[in-house]
This record gives C-alpha cells, sequence and structure tokens, in this order.
C-alpha cells in the first residue's frame, strides 16, 4: 500500500487493527510526504479486516482538491486467483527447454 498525503496534510494515524504505529514518511525527492505499507497473507485476507487513515488538514485550508492518493498492489502467487486463462496461453508458448514462472498482480489508485 502506498499512500502520498497532500502537501499542506499530515497522515496522524492508520490502522490494521489497534496498536499500529504511526507511519514514518519514505525519503523522497517530491515536495509531498509518502507512506509505504507492507502487510502480507498465507490465506485470503480476513473479509473483515478493515483499514483506516486519518489524515489532518489544517484549518483554513483550500479544500477544494484531494488530500491523499491512495493505492494497493496485490500479487497472487498460489489459488485460483494466481493465474489466469490470458496468462496460461502466454505461458504455453515458452519453449519446452524454459522454466517460465508466471503469476497475478492487482492495482488499484485513489484519490480522497
Amino acid at each position: 500500500m502506498y499512500m502520498a498525503a497532500a502537501k499542506s496534510a499530515n497522515i496522524s494515524s492508520w490502522a490494521f487493527t489497534p496498536g499500529t504505529p504511526i507511519p514514518t514518511a519514505v525519503p523522497s525527492h517530491f515536495s509531498r510526504r509518502h507512506y509505504f505499507v507492507f502487510t502480507t497473507s498465507a490465506t485470503s485476507p480476513h473479509p473483515d479486516k478493515k483499514f483506516w487513515v486519518d489524515v489532518q488538514v489544517p484549518p483554513g485550508a483550500d479544500r477544494s482538491g484531494h488530500w491523499l492518493d491512495f493505492a494497493v498492489g496485490a500479487h497472487y502467487l498460489d489459488g485460483d486467483d494466481s493465474v489466469t486463462p490470458q496468462l496460461e496461453a502466454l505461458l504455453a508458448k515458452f519453449p519446452d527447454w524454459t522454466v517460465p514462472i508466471g503469476w497475478s498482480a492487482s492495482y488499484q489508485h485513489h484519490q480522497l
């Protein structure tokens, strides 16, 4: 998961579960603070797992734009979601002497 707050905004806290620490900004040459959160699961994520984030916006700030870029990427290495029919067709085109390894990935980007 990747988050970037607007220049004048601040991510004050976030959590998947109570007690998760406040994120530390990743060093960046961009003008906004960037945050990277990594989580992994050996099985499908629990459907009740909720993520929340608090974004503080200073009083009097222009509220016409978005305050947070939020992106989630996922890799499916095993199970029904790991290989699509299109990926299976692509992998089948490789010569017998190769050992191609493939998996599915997804990416979603939102501006809040």
